[in-house]
Parts: structure tokens; C-alpha cells; sequence
């Protein structure tokens, strides 16, 4: 009886895996006495076809016999399995994510689509916020580590034709690598929108900014300029 039982438990995991493309899974098929004679009678090979969005919880799959000649529905309770980012200690707001801070653990059941799940999402960046031990990593948990920090006197680089300008200026914002900051010059105070390009180093393109890098900057910032 355990054998069969895995066999259709297997079976039904190979089919949920080719309709929806993932492969872990838990199945429980609680086969009364009359369920599990009339599977037996099946022999060992056998197709399952069946069940329905969202592939979870209760579900009826048909079970048909090499032959297709015979055929049972049997019902299923089945859960998803998916890989998240557990941290391992509590994490600090503004510590960044180390490899021994972190690991993929298994969950079952409901997981929010924002959950982390890969380490490479996770590791390097910096927690926006305290993320306490044990706790599945969200999206809104992390940011690229900040390079520029509001207030720190920057150095900021215009190229254009070969030429490159250097001067220094305060950021106005906070910016991790590629994002804009507003930056006020330490002589004329002229503020305007720079892309962090380094620790402390910004960088004004030829081109200028475009409207969406505009719209990444902080509201009040984009209204000022």
C-alpha cells in the first residue's frame, strides 16, 4: 500500500510540475480501503490529469492506467513548497546582509509575492529597516547600500567630449549606486539632479536627466526643481 501511495503521490507532483513549472511539492492522498483497491487495480503505470488554479489546498486528479481503460479521481490535499531568505540573527537597520546572516529554508503554504528567495537578493544589500531573527526577507526590507548619504560634501564629475570637470558640492538626499540625489554647489549654492556614480561621487551626464529619473527622486525634491 505504501508503495502504490508514493507512486500516485509522485505521479501527481510530476503533473503539477509540468502545468505550472515548479517542482516542489507536498501531496496527501488519504485513500479509504475502496479508493486505494480500485488505484491497486491500476497496476504501476498510470497518467494523472486534472486539478485547477491555484494547484493548492483540495484538489480531483484522474487517475488512467497505461491501457485507458480504467480510470479512478482521487483527491488531494496540496501544498506548495517554495525557497525564502530566513535570516538567521536579528538584522539592523542600516547593517548590510552578510552571507552568515542568512539562509534558504523550505516553507510551506501561502508566501507573500514579495518574499526574497534567493540569497543573491539578499546578500550585500542593506536592511531599511530591523528585520528580526527568523523572519522570511521581503523586498521592502532591503535597498542597495547607500554611497551617498544627505548632507556629506560630495565630488561631483560633469564629462562631455573627452573633458572631464570636477567640482564639490553637499547632497540634499540619500542614493545608493545609479540613483539621482539633488546636490547644491558649495560656491553659487545652484542645486541640481546628479546620479551617484561612487562612495561620496556623483556624476552629471552630457545629456541631462531624463523625465523618469526625475520621477525617482523624492517628490518634494522633484517639485523644487
Amino acid at each position: 500500500r505504501e508503495e502504490i501511495e508514493a507512486l500516485l503521490q509522485a505521479s501527481i507532483k510530476q503533473h503539477l510540475n509540468r502545468q505550472t513549472g515548479h517542482s516542489l511539492w507536498r501531496v496527501e492522498t488519504p485513500l479509504d480501503s475502496a479508493a486505494y483497491r480500485r488505484v491497486a487495480k491500476l497496476g504501476f503505470e498510470f497518467a494523472v490529469s486534472g486539478g485547477r488554479r491555484p494547484w493548492t489546498g483540495r484538489q480531483y486528479f484522474k487517475i488512467v492506467d497505461s491501457q485507458a481503460d480504467q480510470d479512478i479521481t482521487v483527491v488531494a490535499t496540496v501544498t506548495k513548497i517554495q525557497p525564502v531568505v530566513t535570516v538567521l540573527r536579528t538584522i539592523e537597520r542600516g547593517e548590510l546582509v552578510r552571507t552568515s546572516d542568512v539562509e534558504i529554508r523550505q516553507h510551506e503554504g501561502k508566501l507573500s509575492s514579495a518574499a526574497v528567495t534567493s540569497l543573491a537578493q539578499a546578500i550585500g544589500m542593506e536592511a531599511r529597516r530591523s528585520i528580526r531573527a527568523d523572519s522570511i526577507i521581503l523586498e521592502s526590507h532591503l535597498r542597495a547600500p547607500l554611497l551617498v548619504e544627505r548632507g556629506e560634501t560630495v565630488t561631483i564629475f560633469a564629462r562631455t567630449a573627452g573633458i572631464t570637470v570636477r567640482t564639490f558640492g553637499v547632497a540634499r538626499g540619500d542614493g545608493a549606486q545609479g540613483e539621482l540625489v539633488q546636490v547644491e554647489t558649495l560656491n553659487s549654492k545652484e542645486r541640481f539632479a546628479a546620479r551617484v556614480s561612487g562612495r561620496r561621487q556623483l556624476e552629471v551626464l552630457a545629456t541631462g536627466a531624463t523625465a523618469s529619473d526625475f520621477a525617482s527622486l523624492p517628490r518634494h525634491e522633484s517639485l523644487r526643481r
